[in-house]
């Protein structure tokens, strides 16, 4: 317990210490010209850093802003290629269609044709038949 309060108080001693010195370099820099001088110019390097890097910022600003407008063209010109492509796919897809559609068309045409001189031809003979007997 003794080792304890013996840190702790040394402990202690160093945190006043630190804060003495703190307070007296505080103060230094607050009231002398050499402070004041260092404020000044401190303050000085601190706005230039800040106007530095808010242009620095704008310019990427510009940069990304730059870059997003490219992309949305170029996804634009994509989707208006893979428009016409679908587009003509799909004419092409609905014209062979129709060429299939009138084929069948013109083969049922021809079938039912056929089939009607075949009974036409069928009923003809079985009058013929039946008119000799």
């Amino acid at each position: 317990m003794a080792e304890r309060t013996s840190k702790t108080k040394g402990n202690r001693g160093f945190y006043f210490l630190f804060g003495a010195t703190a307070g007296v370099v505080v103060t230094y820099f607050l009231t002398t010209q050499e402070g004041k001088a260092w404020r000044k110019e401190t303050s000085k390097r601190v706005k230039e850093f800040g106007r530095r890097l808010t242009n620095q910022a704008q310019e990427q600003l510009g940069y990304i802003s730059e870059n997003l407008d490219n992309t949305l063209q170029k996804g634009r010109e994509y989707a208006s290629e893979l428009s016409n492509t679908l587009r003509g796919t799909i004419e092409d897809v609905a014209d062979n269609a129709k060429s299939t559609v009138e084929k069948v068309e013109n083969s049922f045409q021809r079938g039912m044709r056929k089939a009607k001189e075949e009974m036409d031809e069928q009923l003809g003979s079985s009058f013929r038949n039946n008119n000799r007997n």
